[in-house]
């Protein structure tokens, strides 16, 4: 997958207005007011009001970065991650999004690899649980798991999201 030439969901915009927002500790979830100003090492990304009820996963190209990320939007927490899966470079803009063990997850439609939001950590690697995956899964058997990365991200009071170009 090339992000410079694949871009069918691609949606940066920059939208402003909505309600005050802060800090949770499992990601970023909509709570109190005031003004956000981006400190260093951090880049404005999208505004909550970017996400909707039928698209909860958005895509970001960083400028500062030189990079893509991919935004989730799970009952109002927001989690930050690299664009793509580790097993095979996938596009995550389809990932399934669903309740894990230790909290919000990731599954990788292609080759069925799940993720942890909060940590990036594995939970399944390249399953073998139909006939596609099959062949995926025995072409990464000897391959040891790759975490996905995470990024931190805040919500300005403007609705402003907020990430930090450093991983977890």
């Amino acid at each position: 997958w090339n992000p410079v030439t694949y871009t069918p969901n691609l949606v940066v915009r920059f939208a402003s207005g909505g309600k005050g927002f802060s800090n949770s500790k499992t990601g970023s979830k909509k709570q109190g007011g005031g003004k956000s100003a981006v400190p260093a090492g951090w880049e404005k990304a999208l505004n909550v009001e970017d996400f909707t009820a039928a698209k909860k996963i958005l895509p970001f190209s960083s400028q500062k970065a030189d990079f893509i990320f991919m935004l989730y939007d799970v009952d109002g927490d927001i989690f930050c991650t690299e664009a793509e899966s580790t097993a095979f470079k996938f596009p995550l803009s389809d990932a399934e999004v669903f309740k894990g063990v230790n909290g919000p997850a990731i599954r990788v439609p292609l080759d069925g690899t799940s993720y942890d939001l909060n940590t990036g950590a594995v939970i399944e690697w390249c399953p073998k649980d139909n006939p596609i995956r099959n062949l995926l899964g025995s072409l990464k058997a000897k391959v040891d798991p790759v975490p996905l990365r995470v990024f931190e991200t805040k919500i300005g009071g403007n609705g402003d999201i907020l990430i930090r170009l450093q991983t977890k």
